[in-house]
C-alpha cells in the first residue's frame, strides 16, 4: 500500500495517511504550512540543536520513495528512490536501484515528479531529477 507522511523540521510526523490519487498529494504538498516548518528549522539551528529539512515523503513500495522539501526561496529539494527490473548477464532477473537527488528543482518540475512517481514513469524521474 502506498503512503505519504509530512516530516516536520524536528523529525516529528505531522501526518501519515495512503495515498489516494497524485492530485490529492499535490493539494496536501500545496497547503501545508511549510512557512511555519521553516522557522522551526531555522529556530533549532539557531539553538544549536538537530533539525533536517521538513518535507512530503511518498512511499509507493517498500524502499521505493520520494522526497519534496519546499525551501525558502521557493525551490524544492528532491530526493527519489527507485527500483527497476533489470536483467543481470541477460539471463537473471534483479532489481536496479537508483538514488536521484536534486538540491532545487523548480516548483513546477517537482509537482509534475508526483504522478510520475506514483506511476512508475522510471524514465521521467530519470531525466528530470538531476
Amino acid at each position: 500500500m502506498s503512503t505519504y507522511t509530512i516530516q516536520g523540521a524536528d523529525f516529528s510526523i505531522r501526518q501519515e495517511h495512503s495515498i489516494t490519487t497524485p492530485g490529492h498529494l499535490i493539494t496536501v504538498f500545496n497547503s501545508y504550512d511549510w512557512a511555519t516548518e521553516h522557522k522551526l528549522e531555522s529556530d533549532l539551528e539557531a539553538a544549536d540543536k538537530e533539525c533536517c529539512p521538513a518535507g512530503l515523503i511518498i512511499e509507493r513500495a517498500p524502499y521505493e520513495f520520494l522526497q519534496l522539501c519546499p525551501r525558502p526561496d521557493e525551490t524544492i529539494m528532491t530526493h527519489c528512490i527507485h527500483v527497476a527490473p533489470k536483467k543481470m548477464l541477460g539471463l537473471f532477473n534483479i532489481d536496479k536501484r537508483t538514488n536521484l537527488s536534486a538540491e532545487s528543482l523548480s516548483r513546477n518540475i517537482a509537482l509534475k515528479a508526483i504522478p510520475k512517481f506514483i506511476n512508475a514513469d522510471n524514465d521521467w524521474l530519470l531525466a528530470h531529477i538531476k
